[in-house]
């Protein structure tokens, strides 16, 4: 079963990219020293730049709510939910950074399937019931080592696609988010953990550390650890 999503030069990721749905438009981003782009432009002139809110504070624009006590909540028990469910998806590598996106529990068909001949089959046609899109350093281990991570290389049979395929068939036993910065740790039944390092903390980048899309919202922990919800427009 294929699970890379690979393309063979910059301007073929942004092409079949603009294809993929909902997880590909961050294929052919690179991040470097030069800079990191945003993900999300058109949330930009939504959300209060360089503006921490304050504690229970609520803020909603345009149906992105902020208020930090209750998406906290939220966030807690949709990461809840994981347990017991099962990884069947990942979609990284060439192309797409160090980007990656797992998805959890029931196939839920798609209103409209992807084009992208890079995914599989299923992943043209299904998502997850909680899918999981992690923009921030991540990394996955064993109960003795690291398997890999974000910054290794992720081409084709090396250590990032390795540790990620190593999750697939996995279920999971535990997981949590650790506050105050939302680090996000999954621990599955088979000894492995995927962890995500919420370390995107330039509000003046507004680059997020990762979202997670369930069939009514999508939650996300963007720079600075701030939570914010938005509804989703359909599946």
């Amino acid at each position: 079963m294929r699970l890379l999503a690979r393309f063979s030069d910059e301007d073929a990721a942004k092409s079949a990219a603009r294809c993929a749905g909902r997880f590909l438009p961050w294929a052919g981003r690179r991040r470097s020293a030069a800079g990191v782009k945003s993900r999300d432009q058109r949330l930009r002139p939504l959300l209060p730049r360089a503006q921490r809110t304050g504690e229970g504070t609520i803020s909603s624009v345009q149906g992105v709510v902020m208020n930090q006590d209750g998406c906290r909540r939220k966030l807690e028990a949709i990461i809840d939910k994981l347990k017991g469910l099962t990884c069947w998806s990942y979609v990284a590598g060439s192309g797409t950074g160090s980007v990656v996106a797992l998805d959890f529990g029931r196939k839920i068909r798609r209103a409209r399937p992807l084009r992208n001949p890079s995914l599989t089959e299923d992943q043209r046609t299904f998502e997850g019931e909680i899918s999981i899109l992690v923009e921030c350093a991540w990394r996955v281990d064993s109960r003795t080592q690291v398997l890999g991570g974000s910054a290794n290389d992720n081409r084709q049979g090396m250590a990032m696609l390795k540790s990620l395929g190593k999750l697939i068939g996995c279920r999971v036993a535990d997981a949590k988010a650790l506050a105050p910065g939302y680090d996000l740790l999954i621990d599955f039944e088979e000894g492995l953990r995927f962890e995500a390092f919420a370390v995107e903390t330039n509000l003046e980048d507004d680059v997020d550390n990762y979202s997670i899309h369930t069939e009514k919202s999508i939650l996300t922990v963007g720079a600075g650890s701030l939570l914010r919800e938005e509804p989703r427009k359909g599946r």
